[in-house]
C-alpha cells in the first residue's frame, strides 16, 4: 500500500510539472516561467514585429541576389 500511495504522489507531480512545462513550450515562453501570467499586447507585438522584419530582411537579400545574378550575366 505504501508503494502505491509513494507511485499515486510521483505520478501527480509528474503530470503537474509535464503540464507546466508543455503550456510554456506551446506558449514559447522559458521553461521555467509562470504559465498562468497572460502575454501582454505590447510583448506579443515586438515578438510578431521582430519576426516579420527578419523575414522581409531575409526577402531582400534573396531578391538582391538574384538581381545581382541577373544582371552580371
Amino acid at each position: 500500500m505504501k508503494a502505491f500511495k509513494i507511485f499515486l504522489v510521483g505520478l501527480i507531480l509528474g503530470l503537474a510539472v509535464g503540464l507546466w512545462f508543455g503550456v510554456n513550450l506551446g506558449r514559447d515562453e522559458p521553461l521555467l516561467s509562470n504559465p498562468f501570467s497572460e502575454k501582454s499586447l505590447q510583448k506579443q507585438l515586438q515578438k510578431t514585429g521582430g519576426e516579420m522584419l527578419e523575414k522581409s530582411g531575409q526577402a531582400l537579400e534573396e531578391s538582391g541576389k538574384a538581381l545581382k545574378e541577373k544582371f552580371s550575366e
